[in-house]
């Protein structure tokens, strides 16, 4: 990701005309936190202890883009997508993500992980077709885009491709759906407690 990124600041800094720029970023460069940010928080205060080497190899590649944006070499727009589910018309969707391993481990083994800590983690898919008319929009826009709020660390202006709806919002609920439209009609899906079970369906899901 990183040298990726530096090969197209390269290509964007180069020539008279200046450049739009439409970096597609993470949310998981706020460390995966249970305080949502908004685009206006600064990602240089974040911990890096809490992130995932994707994550992290991001929140680097933002920091190089921010100096771009410092140095006025670059119109730069940051778009943090959160976890990208399915199309939302067809249904359509990345059959090879963790999120579809996990489901088919658990349909398998007709077992689920479930914990207290699972309780409060956030699970809110964004359609893949929202976050690609986005990105287009934003990429064929020719106009820096305006803001009434100043970002605080005033590098670059970002978009959280996030989904705010509470209708599934925990793994817990997520994995009741689920049971509730397994097939055949009435399989059983136990939740599994124990260390051991749990690190018996990881080893499946990889």
């Amino acid at each position: 990701n990183v040298q990726s990124t530096k090969e197209v600041i390269k290509l964007v800094v180069s020539g008279r005309k200046r450049k739009n720029l439409v970096y597609i970023s993470t949310i998981g460069v706020f460390g995966g936190g249970q305080v949502e940010p908004d685009e206006y928080t600064d990602i240089t205060q974040q911990s890096l202890f809490r992130m995932s080497g994707y994550s992290k190899s991001k929140w680097v590649c933002e920091v190089l883009l921010g100096q771009v944006r410092e140095q006025k070499l670059a119109s730069v727009t940051i778009v943090r997508p959160g976890l990208i589910g399915a199309h939302s018309v067809t249904g359509e969707g990345n059959v090879r993500d963790w999120l579809s391993w996990m489901v088919r481990a658990a349909q398998t083994l007709k077992l689920a992980p479930t914990s207290e800590a699972l309780k409060s983690v956030f699970l809110r898919l964004v359609p893949v077709d929202y976050v690609a008319q986005t990105v287009a929009i934003l990429s064929l826009s020719h106009e820096v885009p305006s803001t009434s709020k100043e970002c605080s660390s005033d590098v670059f202006f970002a978009y959280h491709l996030v989904n705010s709806d509470d209708a599934i919002s925990y793994y817990q609920e997520f994995f009741n759906c689920f049971k509730s439209v397994s097939k055949p009609k009435g399989d059983r899906l136990w939740y599994v407690q124990s260390d051991f079970e749990k690190r018996e369906m990881h080893q499946l899901c990889l």
